[in-house]
């Protein structure tokens, strides 16, 4: 922002919002002393680590570290930037936010030229130059009813072309650079999409973000991907977004139900033949936090992926995911020649309905898809049943629907549930240990002790609401917060400003636990950041004595621990007594 909301109108918001009543829409919370308490809504737990401090309007998780303000609650959770989370709360409160120097957001401009480019790409699509992709999108049996309703859009083969209209518009080209629409090199600015069918990307909520593109000609001369995405920026993850969910979150919550598929033009095909709750990946394999994303709409998920070897083996990879968000799941296989777009075009949307209405759960799915699979028979296949269930199983949090699962599974195999309890373990914990699944659990070790060190003066300057006076800024990790915290910034400002999530987390605990009347502490964490200093240098004087040379060096590490023990001397005298 060139211009920063003020503390007190922030603290204002806070004040008037109940922090407990947002935080509680996501998390049951149960009242301990001034805290609420209750299971992370950002990973899956069995007891309760998630804390909420209602009076700063902060949270912090101590099973996966993660934290925050309010505001940063409402960005994570709903994929809002900082003002926008701003915006909301003081909405709901009856506060006017004032507008900001700069357009309020440093952000803000990248939405712009994400929906600008969208409408150029639309009105591409519909003028002379898209006549061919018209066509092209016809024969794929899609109507322009439902390309307008998905926005698709046509890249002219022109690469100058948007850079006229944007400089038209009287817009600035960087943002359009951010978010991969145009591109740079050489000092020449062009189109990145060029000669393609632009499908545009959008959050739950219906902002576009993002853009993926695909040729539609032969081109034997083009060895690329068949489709190319935006690259992460700072309003896009592709992580974290699901293709076509604005589309399909109304069908999705009427129905209890989605459907999930691997491709753009599934989603888009399926919603042409009335199968309007499909959802796909932007172009990634799914991840948790998608999995998270969808339980928010709908507690059922159908996995209707392609029916090669490619789309089993994301399959079986996908079902943990998915009950590990809570979902009840259930599988469909295809021929192996079809993928969801072949197959509803050829067969109709009535037949495809009916084959996701009846659609196995994933635990016969599995069960019988090992079977079919395997070369044993009686002990040895029962073992690669066990095997193949053990982590899937693991990952249902509802114990009683794990073991109502365990049970049934013991009858199938005709082995005594106990024996089987102890063999699923086994498996599990062997499974793990050679698995490329990814880590749940941001790591909170990754973070420096510096860092820890900066982090917690920081949170102590804050709380104290009292400047420290130093020659210059002593952090040397986080030294843009430094005159933030003087300049009396407030907590949700300064966790705004840090997008490491482990940083955040880490200065959300330090801001809960910071005390208003230890003013030792600020003294005692600056004697602690200079000794690391101090440390560091004695480590490269012992390291360059060891090679013995470089008399310049050393000469300049010698000038400089003694500078460092000046500064812990004037840190003794001021504040520790």
């Amino acid at each position: 922002m060139a211009e920063r909301l003020s503390q007190g109108f922030l603290d204002r918001i806070i004040a008037a919002t109940d922090t407990v009543s947002v935080i509680g829409r996501y998390t049951a919370l149960k009242r301990r002393g001034n805290r609420f308490v209750g299971l992370c809504p950002f990973h899956k737990e069995k007891t309760p680590s998630f804390t909420v401090d209602p009076d700063r309007g902060l949270y912090y998780c101590f099973g996966c570290h993660a934290g925050g303000s309010i505001f940063n609650f409402l960005m994570e959770k709903e994929g809002l930037t900082f003002y926008q989370a701003v915006e909301n709360l003081a909405r709901a409160a009856g506060i006017e936010v004032p507008r900001l120097e700069g357009g309020g957001d440093r952000t803000d401009g990248l939405y712009e030229a994400a929906e600008f480019s969208a409408k150029f790409f639309r009105k591409a699509l519909k003028a002379d130059m898209g006549r061919s992709a018209r066509e092209y999108i016809l024969r794929r049996g899609i109507s322009y009813e439902t390309a307008d309703k998905y926005e698709l859009g046509w890249g002219p083969a022109d690469r100058n072309h948007i850079l006229k209209s944007i400089d038209k518009a009287g817009l600035g080209a960087e943002p359009f650079i951010e978010i991969d629409v145009v591109g740079e090199s050489s000092g020449r600015r062009y189109c990145k999409i060029n000669e393609a069918l632009v499908f545009p990307i959008s959050t739950s909520s219906g902002k576009i973000v993002a853009f993926a593109y695909r040729k539609i000609e032969n081109d034997p001369n083009y060895t690329g991907p068949k489709y190319i995405n935006s690259s992460d920026n700072k309003i896009y993850h592709k992580s974290s977004i699901l293709y076509g969910l604005p589309q399909a979150r109304s069908s999705i919550r009427s129905s209890g139900k989605s459907v999930l598929v691997e491709g753009y033009f599934d989603v888009i095909a399926l919603a042409e033949k009335g199968i309007t709750n499909a959802v796909a990946c932007c172009g990634t394999a799914l991840t948790s936090e998608q999995a998270n994303l969808l339980a928010r709409f709908g507690p059922k998920t159908v996995m209707l992926y392609d029916g090669d070897s490619a789309g089993l083996r994301a399959t079986l990879r996908s079902i943990e995911i998915l009950l590990s968000s809570g979902l009840d799941v259930y599988v469909v296989r295809l021929p192996e020649d079809e993928d969801p777009d072949s197959y509803v075009m050829a067969h109709g949307g009535e037949a495809l309905g009916e084959i996701i209405d009846n659609a196995p759960e994933w635990f016969d799915w599995l069960y019988k898809h090992v079977r079919a699979k395997s070369d044993g028979s009686g002990i040895a296949v029962a073992t690669e049943i066990v095997d193949e269930m053990a982590v899937p199983l693991a990952s249902i949090s509802d114990e009683m629907k794990r073991n109502l699962y365990i049970r049934e599974l013991s009858k199938r195999l005709g082995t005594a549930e106990e024996s089987l309890r102890d063999h699923l373990r086994k498996a599990y914990r062997k499974q793990r240990r050679h698995s490329d699944y990814e880590d749940k659990k941001p790591q909170v070790e990754d973070l420096s002790d510096e860092g820890k060190i900066e982090l917690s003066l920081l949170a102590l300057i804050v709380a104290l609401k009292k400047p420290v006076e130093l020659e210059e800024n002593p952090l040397k990790l986080y030294p843009g917060l430094w005159n933030m915290a003087n300049d009396g910034a407030s907590p949700s400002e300064m966790l705004s400003e840090i997008t490491d999530e482990r940083a955040r987390g880490y200065l959300s605990e330090a801001l809960m636990n910071a005390s208003e009347s230890d003013e030792n502490g600020i003294g005692v964490l600056l004697f602690k950041l200079l000794q690391k200093e101090a440390d560091r240098i004695n480590d490269l004087l012992s390291k360059l004595e060891g090679l013995g040379n470089d008399d310049e060096e050393g000469t300049r590490l010698l000038r400089e621990r003694s500078e460092v023990m000046r500064k812990i001397q004037d840190i003794r005298k001021i504040y520790i007594r």
